[in-house]
């Protein structure tokens, strides 16, 4: 969710419904945009994160499902690493709301969204963080922006309580590639709708999407 407003919030809410009614058993609650770092303490500001992911929760009753949460949005405007005082007061919040805690947390610990090769991640601060919230819920880190990273390095993550991760493999790379000379016009429209602009950077992004679309006749 990325706006703070009604309309918002019911647009998710009906999503995450119809992927439950759809056969989906996991779902990645993400309210992170809405944390106010320029409020005082950590709990002003994770504030509204943690009240709409609450709201989320409890309405769609994803609460029964294997969910996650985030405190710290990717590469986000206040780009500061994520803390263990953030990840204990997220989930302390959501407990206080009537909702039982999510089985993986989402942090900002350093990645990058994109084809980006190497180890980004401070695994200094994600252990910090890890420990803390399993020895106390039980709760693993969910990794997002991986894509890049080699397989050898996958050990330094799961030593570091990482379970899960995002990853965009390289088929996915292939596949852009392919629609891209076939059907040039739905990649135009899904760049449109999913707003990949903060991809450009990368140089396999820019090749994928720097394109000038030949529609069909």
């Amino acid at each position: 969710i990325t706006e703070d407003n009604e309309e918002a919030i019911q647009k998710v809410i009906k999503y995450v419904n119809a992927a439950k009614a759809a056969g989906f058993a996991s779902f990645s609650i993400d309210a992170s945009k809405l944390v106010d770092y320029k409020a005082g303490t950590v709990a002003e500001q994770q504030k509204r994160n943690i009240e709409v992911t609450a709201r989320i929760v409890k309405e769609t009753g994803v609460e029964n499902f294997a969910w996650e949460g985030e405190i710290g949005e990717i590469v986000g405007e206040h780009n500061s690493l994520s803390t263990v005082e953030e990840a204990v007061t997220f989930i302390e919040g959501i407990e206080k709301l009537g909702v039982r805690a999510p089985i993986l947390l989402a942090i900002n610990n350093g990645s990058e969204h994109g084809n980006v090769p190497g180890m980004k991640i401070n695994l200094e601060t994600t252990k910090a963080i890890a420990d803390a919230i399993y020895q106390r819920w039980g709760i693993w880190i969910n990794q997002h922006g991986i894509t890049g990273t080699e397989l050898p390095l996958f050990p330094q993550l799961a030593a570091v309580r990482i379970r899960n991760g995002n990853v965009g493999t390289h088929w996915q790379n292939y596949m852009w590639e392919v629609i891209n000379q076939k059907r040039p016009d739905i990649v135009a429209k899904a760049l449109e709708t999913l707003k990949l602009d903060k991809y450009r950077s990368k140089d396999w992004d820019k090749k994928i999407r720097n394109f000038e679309p030949q529609l069909d006749q």
